[in-house]
């Protein structure tokens, strides 16, 4: 995706794609990175891992526990995706240290479907028909919310590429939702 925006462009964009205070996050979509993952990215104001007070658990039963997650880090993140050449930047990227610790994700919901080999394999077979479901109900949900024919919604999609037959998966009959929610029937 990434490469296809940096050609529609000529060449002549960064594009951010997160940029994030590592002292806190809210909310959390992974756990924070660890001090080597920040080292492996240049933070080397880091305190040596060895340094600091080795926890003693007390005496008596132990009971289990979960891990800890890591401490909070004096640290910004900032991913970036750029392609250049001497044509496109003839100098290079230089950054500056400034007071903005705003954060930001960039997010990135694709509306088409893949059009791969789907037999290729076991995954690539879920996911068609993870795709014909999901038409399935937009299909009935469309109609239901307009009141328009089913089959001529579902006579559209087919001609857009998007049904059963494009990505080459028999459609399973949908059971009523009271046999999908306990399994009867």
């Amino acid at each position: 995706m990434f490469t296809h925006q940096t050609e529609k462009q000529n060449g002549k964009a960064v594009f951010m794609e997160y940029a994030w205070d590592m002292s806190w996050c809210d909310p959390c979509a992974a756990n924070p990175l660890s001090p080597s993952e920040l080292r492996e990215l240049g933070v080397m104001w880091l305190d040596d891992p060895g340094q600091g007070p080795v926890p003693v658990p007390l005496p008596g039963p132990t009971k289990p526990s979960r891990p800890i997650a890591p401490a909070p880090t004096d640290a910004f993140v900032t991913r970036l995706h750029v392609r250049y050449d001497a044509q496109s930047f003839p100098e290079d990227l230089t950054f500056q240290v400034t007071g903005d610790r705003s954060n930001y994700q960039g997010r990135y919901v694709l509306r088409h479907p893949w059009r791969g080999d789907y037999g290729q394999c076991d995954a690539a077979g879920r996911y068609a028909e993870g795709l014909v479901e999901r038409w399935d109900a937009e299909a009935k949900s469309l109609a239901s919310l307009t009141g328009w024919d089913e089959d001529e919604i579902r006579q559209k999609m087919a001609d857009g590429g998007y049904s059963a037959a494009s990505v080459g998966v028999e459609p399973k009959p949908r059971k009523p939702w009271w046999q999908r929610l306990w399994g009867n029937g």
